[in-house]
This record gives C-alpha cells, sequence and structure tokens, in this order.
C-alpha cells in the first residue's frame, strides 16, 4: 500500500508539472512587456529566400533595435569608425495579428512571424521598382 500511495504521488507531480513557457523555443505573446529588451542584429532573408547576414559596419560596437516597455523603440547603428550613426526613437504600436507598426524608421509596418525568448523575426514589405519585396528581419536578444 505504502508503494501504492508514493507511485501515485511520484505520477501526479509529474502530471501537474508544466513546461515553461519562457523556454527557448516557446512562441510568446506579441506584447509590449515580451517584447522589451536590446535585440542584436542577425540576418535577413530575402524574398527568393536567400539568407544575408546583417554585419555591423563597426567591428567592435553591434548595432541594435532596443524595445522598450512603454512602446519605444530606439535603433542604435554605427559607422565603420564606429560612430554613433544616429538612429530612430520612435513609438511603435502593437495590433491583433502579431502586426507591429511604428511612424518612420526602417520598419514602417511588419508582421512578427516568430518571437521566443531569443530570437525575433518581423517581416516587412520593401519598395523596389516596379514592385515590393517581403523580407524577414531576424533579431537576436541580449
Amino acid at each position: 500500500m505504502k508503494k501504492t500511495i508514493i507511485l501515485f504521488a511520484i505520477s501526479l507531480s509529474l502530471l501537474s508539472c508544466s513546461s515553461d513557457d519562457r523556454s527557448p523555443d516557446s512562441n510568446l505573446e506579441v506584447s509590449y512587456a515580451n517584447l522589451a529588451g536590446k535585440w542584436y542584429y542577425k540576418e535577413v532573408i530575402m524574398g527568393d529566400g536567400s539568407i544575408v547576414p546583417r554585419v555591423s559596419s563597426c567591428p567592435t560596437t553591434p548595432d541594435f533595435i532596443e524595445f522598450f516597455s512603454w512602446g519605444m523603440v530606439y535603433a542604435q547603428n554605427y559607422y565603420q569608425d564606429c560612430t554613433f550613426m544616429g538612429g530612430p526613437n520612435e513609438e511603435y504600436y502593437i495590433f491583433p495579428g502579431n502586426r507591429m507598426e511604428t511612424f518612420g524608421g526602417d520598419f514602417p509596418d511588419c508582421i512578427v512571424t516568430k518571437f521566443t525568448n531569443e530570437e525575433l523575426h518581423m517581416q516587412y514589405e520593401v519598395d523596389l521598382a516596379p514592385g515590393t519585396e517581403t523580407r524577414t528581419l531576424i533579431l537576436l536578444r541580449e
């Protein structure tokens, strides 16, 4: 009887355990709080499927985008000599369907297609003559 109770208790404890919602592979809700932090450029998936590494011009200081939980986003970019290039400091908004929008900047309207603790994929349109191309920017969290 004692063994049965112990086995039942162990089984119950295993069933009641849930996976960590913030594991590296789980998709997170696109929210201001979850986006907050520094995200470093990794690569861009072009419209034809080719992957282009997004390499910072400065060899010692990587470019990044920082999201703030109060709805501001800041892009920090550097020249080859590592002087600050500047970047937009603007408001961003989250809409249903994982759509994000800023006013101006590099990504005025994008869709978040993947969002984990470690990786953020932002799909956006680029105007090209005579049409547009869909690209995906991949960012990694600090």
